[in-house]
């Protein structure tokens, strides 16, 4: 799907392993990467304006993963990565192969 600012985003149906894998993961990153000008990742799409552009309208979007985001994971020093994995109790390795997995998804587009 496109938008009228340019972004592209792409909507595919996942194995549910993977996608509570990696939203674990994303819940994670949220609270311990530091991110840019104190931005919430978590509320970064939630604030859309209405038609008429006055009215604000406040979504949670739900099921969502931000891959973008999520990549930043591959991108951390070691160490910090086994943390991660550790308190998911699953190892970099899976969650490396499953980002890797989605993003070989989305390579088509």
């Amino acid at each position: 799907t496109g938008s009228n600012k340019g972004a592209v985003g792409v909507i595919l149906p996942i194995d549910e392993r993977i996608y509570r894998r990696l939203a674990l993961l994303q819940s994670l990153l949220i609270v311990s990467v530091e991110n840019a000008c104190c931005l919430s990742p978590r509320d970064y799409r939630k604030l859309k304006l209405s038609e008429e552009g006055s009215k604000p309208l406040a979504e949670r979007k739900q099921g969502v993963l931000d891959i973008n985001f999520l990549n930043k994971y591959i991108t951390m020093d070691m160490t910090l990565q086994a943390e991660l994995a550790g308190a998911m109790g699953t190892s970099v390795d899976i969650l490396v192969d499953s980002l890797n997995e989605v993003d070989l998804y989305t390579s088509f587009f």
